[in-house]
């Protein structure tokens, strides 16, 4: 049973503890989440109280009722006087520092606790089986930021002995999507990028490690060239990787849901881990087509809150219109941008080059397209 008058005395040893502690409590009790969002909006100003009496300006203490405004207090209070920490772990929970304070929700849904914490994220260790880590990427994203995401339609596609499973060997052209790479990176120097994302399923590992060679000119600050099925010991993966503005890996992805869809059995073993990048531009967050938009994704998604996205992809039209829903979901709930770069399945008659959708719902995502590239930029 949650204490109001043990939140409140956490607090004044353990500020952080405190705001996990009471986080916790109200995502697990939604009658106490109702009747606390029920006592703010007739209490108006008690979040500023709670906090002046944090920071020693006011006597005044917590009673039932106050749990969001207490959370509020806290997220204000931890944040002004915590500046030397970007996450600590409490309670099997990642409190991490938000670098832009995160903005309400438009479709709050009944649900207050989202827009009670803005300048903390507050992401379990692990979600639904998936376990989350945490690492800092010093990445230079500008206000603006441009974008390219970009698929290829040179008529090469993945390919595999069967549908089910579905396991990619290699390209049917290697040599012909190596010349579409390069001729796509060549426009870089001057036409420069910040965010740069290619589709699923199409470069080769080892076509995209000397790709890097080709980027060492203008450099994105974030890069994302593709993903590929590997072999790892045992193990089969969909992998992906996050380079950083000096071409270093700072994330690697193992897709964690398999296509089997349409009598495609992707024959991979799904990962297990998913990793949070904390940037000056915000939280990011790079997953493979699927972990993005399955239906049974949607709890994480809302629990990690990200500030950016960037999804290397592959599909038909229906698989477009799937990413355009989640990612307008999680633009209203939590103010993120999103990244496609997409490319039609082998034998596909449907395109999607790639794009954007920004907080406010406008989207370049568009299934039929035959610009296989797209610019654009991000709101914020």
């Amino acid at each position: 049973m949650h204490s109001i008058d043990a939140a409140w005395a956490r607090a004044q040893v353990d500020p952080e503890g405190a705001l996990v502690g009471l986080w916790l409590a109200l995502r697990d009790d939604a009658a106490l989440l109702q009747r606390a969002s029920k006592a703010l909006f007739e209490s108006v100003g008690r979040a500023a109280a709670l906090h002046d009496a944090l920071a020693g300006r006011a006597v005044d203490a917590p009673r039932p009722g106050d749990e969001l405004a207490l959370l509020r207090a806290l997220d204000r209070f931890v944040f002004v006087e915590q500046t030397d920490r970007r996450w600590v772990s409490v309670e099997g929970c990642w409190l991490i520092r938000r670098p832009v304070p995160r903005a309400s929700p438009q479709d709050k849904q009944g649900d207050h606790l989202p827009a009670s914490h803005p300048h903390h994220a507050v992401i379990p260790h692990h979600i639904d089986g998936v376990a989350v880590t945490v690492r800092s990427a010093n990445v230079g994203l500008p206000a603006g930021a441009r974008v390219l995401a970009a698929g290829f339609d040179d008529g090469v596609d993945p390919v595999s002995a069967s549908a089910a499973p579905f396991w990619a060997t290699g390209l049917s052209d290697p040599a012909r999507r190596l010349v579409s790479a390069r001729r796509l990176l060549a426009t870089l120097p001057s036409a420069p990028v910040d965010v740069l994302v290619l589709p699923e399923l199409t470069l080769l590992p080892e076509q995209a490690a000397a790709l890097r060679d080709d980027l060492a000119a203008a450099p994105p600050q974030l890069t994302v060239l593709g993903s590929f099925h590997e072999a790892h010991g045992a193990r089969r993966v969909n992998r992906a990787v996050v380079l950083d503005a000096g071409l270093d890996p700072v994330a690697v992805h193992d897709k964690l849901i398999r296509i089997d869809t349409d009598g495609v059995f992707e024959g991979i073993d799904g990962g297990d881990r998913l990793t949070v990048l904390v940037t000056p531009h915000g939280l990011v967050v790079m997953v493979i087509c699927r972990d993005f938009l399955d239906d049974g994704a949607h709890d994480l998604w809302r629990l990690l809150a990200p500030d950016l996205v960037l999804v290397p992809s592959m599909g038909h039209a229906e698989t477009v219109s799937a990413h355009e829903r989640r990612a307008k979901m999680l633009g209203r709930y939590a103010g993120t941008q999103v990244v496609v770069a997409g490319q039609p399945p082998p034998g596909g008659e449907g395109w999607l080059a790639g794009g954007a959708v920004l907080p406010n719902g406008t989207s370049t995502l568009r299934a039929g397209d035959r610009a296989h590239i797209l610019r654009d930029t991000l709101a914020r």
